[in-house]
């Protein structure tokens, strides 16, 4: 059941905050005042005065916070028995602009106040020099000012109380009013300043408005008209109603000895037929009479009912005497010594007495009644209408589903359900967010992708042809289980990670191979420390060592098999210097000028770096070309090759300290290679 609640007043925002207490005859002040306080850069607090706005700065109300008027405006036949009213959207705007705050469980004015006066008496006009037309009236025709607060409240649904749309506030009109009367509302300030505001004067302060003794000229926010019917309401009809007395009212007797003249009755009997309107000082009706003669009849009676008969194939049937509600109950007899009420209906004479006029009254009235029930059952089978479509487009979806959707392999299906994948239902998710999140490209299920790989597309034809020149037994339609057999792998187009090709990696410290200029930016690429031995100075110092055990010739070196190259991968790289990390055979073409620099394939030319001895011998110069493989292995030993003059070949042994001349033939180098050339 629905609940209201109502408050004497509202009071929001700021208007809450005011300390002036309202007795209902203060004239000051005219604004509000809040006291607060401001503080600018951190400086102490000074006390700043907040004046809010009072009923002398209103100058018009707007409309769109008018939700309800009563009566509409320009009905012709309104009740007499009831207010007019005005309800706003803002359940504070009766007290917004109250200067004053309420006495704890006391009352607040309003600023403004609705006004019904008859249309004959005033009429609301347009004066020059005044923004709001001005309603020119006798006081006494006004409601008492004092009063005013005794017709605002506000009205809140029960359990919406934080539901805006629950809530109104109301103003009513104090006037009882006549019949066949123009009667003109209009929304009035309550205060002597609202008064001159609405005029385009100032000055003023909270005295009223009006006075009963003198006329009035009130500005109007807001007005309408309406006329009043016949006087009173229903309640009016009620109390024109007169009690008469009447005996035996509302009671017929009847005889149900003899039913039909062809059966006997239950006896002499004489029952009491009751109205539907009885008077109110009969008592209980007889009760009907429980004995084996009117239990035997009732039997009777049950057996000789329509329905209890079954449809013997007779052309001329016997009538019975019809049995009652049999549709509404669905039952096709009555059931003596039963309680039900289809059973009472038809085996009490009294109750088949209402029963059969009831039916009589259907009948002559049927044509009507059947036309309205067909009225009433126009939208049960519209109802009925969409819930049939509903069920042929389920079937016809269900056995479109099982022929052309269910047979669709993988691919097929997510092919066909591309376009839809960002409204299908995959689970909890869309369809195309359970791609993203698979190991699937999301390109892969989008339509372009589908048109890329169509069957009969340019791209599956070329493939079909190539791969059916290369295996006949191959199958027919290209890209059929691309996605399934991406899916499975797992990983998807992703691949493991591997060194690059002709990638170069050292076994010797990289200040044995690379210039003092450039050491701190080789080091820094690597992330080398000198606190801890790296991985690469231990399996450099193992070769060295390794080296060391025996000397080894030309011949000798050149069948040696080198490191493993990813053993050597595992501890150091140098993927980030430019000249180490390219393929073997740019190293092969790279050529040493007789300016000792390395001239690269690229046509960069740099210094060597690699030759520079640490001992201090001086070292000789290569003239000529460069061959043999590069393996320095060996931290503390030579490098070991052959010099071919253009006149002659010698053989000679390593001249002391290290030094060539031009005539030798075998020397020993800090490299470990084989070359040939003119040395000096």
């Amino acid at each position: 059941m629905t609940g209201y609640a109502f408050a004497s007043w509202d009071r929001t925002g700021a208007a809450a905050s005011l300390t002036d207490f309202d007795d209902l005859q203060r004239t000051t002040p005219v604004r509000g005042t809040i006291a607060a306080s401001a503080s600018v850069n951190a400086r102490p607090e000074r006390p700043v005065p907040v004046h809010l706005y009072g009923p002398g700065d209103v100058r018009a109300l707007d409309p769109r916070q008018i939700v309800r008027v009563y009566p509409l405006p320009g009905t012709p036949d309104a009740e007499t028995t009831k207010f007019p009213m005005v309800e706003f959207d803002r359940t504070d705007l009766p007290w917004l602009f109250t200067p004053l705050a309420p006495v704890s469980g006391g009352a607040l004015r309003p600023w403004l106040a609705l006004v019904c006066v008859p249309a004959r008496l005033a009429s609301p006009r347009r004066e020059p020099g005044r923004p709001l037309p001005v309603l020119r009236v006798s006081g006494a025709e006004l409601p008492d000012p004092d009063r005013l607060h005794l017709w605002a409240h506000v009205q809140t649904l029960v359990g919406h109380e934080q539901d805006p749309r629950a809530r109104v506030s109301r103003l009513l009109a104090p006037r009882r009013l006549l019949p066949h009367t123009d009667y003109l509302a209009c929304l009035v300030p309550a205060f002597e300043a609202g008064r001159r505001a609405g005029h385009g004067e100032t000055g003023g302060d909270l005295a009223h408005a009006w006075s009963a003794d003198t006329d009035a000229d009130l500005p109007v926010y807001h007005s309408w008209t309406f006329s009043t019917g016949e006087a009173g309401d229903f309640e009016t009809l009620a109390d024109r109603l007169q009690c008469r007395p009447i005996a035996g009212a509302g009671r017929r007797p009847m005889d149900i000895s003899r039913p039909r003249a062809q059966d006997p009755g239950p006896g002499p009997v004489v029952q009491q037929v009751e109205s539907a309107l009885i008077a109110p000082d009969l008592g209980p009706r007889d009760a009907w009479p429980v004995d084996a003669h009117s239990t035997q009849w009732q039997s009777a009676l049950a057996g000789s009912l329509e329905g209890a008969h079954g449809d013997d194939g007779e052309d001329d049937p016997e009538v019975a005497p019809p049995l009652y509600g049999r549709f509404h109950a669905l039952a096709a007899k009555a059931v003596p010594g039963s309680t039900g009420w289809l059973d009472a209906l038809n085996l009490d004479p009294r109750w088949r007495v209402a029963a059969g006029l009831g039916t009589r009254s259907v009948q002559r009235e049927q044509e009507q009644l059947m036309a309205s029930a067909w009225t009433q059952l126009a939208d049960v089978q519209a109802a009925n209408r969409f819930v049939d479509l509903a069920r042929l487009a389920r079937l016809v979806g269900t056995r479109l589903h099982e022929r052309h959707v269910q047979p669709l392999t993988t691919d097929e299906f997510l092919h066909l359900a591309a376009p839809l994948r960002t409204r299908t239902l995959f689970g909890t998710a869309t369809l195309a967010s359970g791609v993203h999140a698979s190991v699937l490209p999301t390109a892969m299920a989008t339509t372009t992708f589908r048109r890329a790989i169509r069957p009969l597309g340019l791209l599956s034809r070329r493939v079909a042809l190539v791969t059916r020149q290369q295996n006949p037994d191959a199958a027919e339609v290209p890209f059929a289980n691309t996605l399934t057999t991406m899916a499975a792998t797992g990983t998807g187009l992703s691949v493991t990670p591997r060194s690059p090709d002709g990638t170069v990696a050292f076994a010797v410290a990289p200040e044995r191979v690379v210039s003092a200029d450039r050491l701190p930016a080789v080091l820094a690429a690597l992330g080398t420390s000198t606190a801890t031995t790296p991985a690469w100075k231990t399996l450099a110092a193992q070769a060295a060592r390794h080296a060391e055990l025996r000397d080894l010739t030309t011949a000798e070196l050149s069948a040696a098999p080198p490191l493993a190259p990813t053993t050597l991968d595992a501890v150091f790289r140098l993927g980030s210097v430019r000249e180490i990390a390219v393929p073997a055979q740019f190293l092969a073409d790279t050529r040493i000028t007789p300016q000792d620099t390395l001239a690269f394939p690229s046509g960069r030319i740099a210094p060597t770096g690699l030759l520079t001895a640490s001992d201090g011998t001086p070292t000789g110069t290569l003239k000529g070309m460069w061959s043999g493989h590069w393996d320095p292995l060996s931290a503390g030993g030579g490098w070991k090759g052959e010099t071919r003059a253009p006149s002659a070949t010698a053989t000679a042994a390593p001249a002391p300290g290290g030094a060539c001349s031009p005539e030798c033939g075998t020397r020993r180098s800090r490299t470990g290679s084989t070359a040939a050339g003119d040395w000096s």
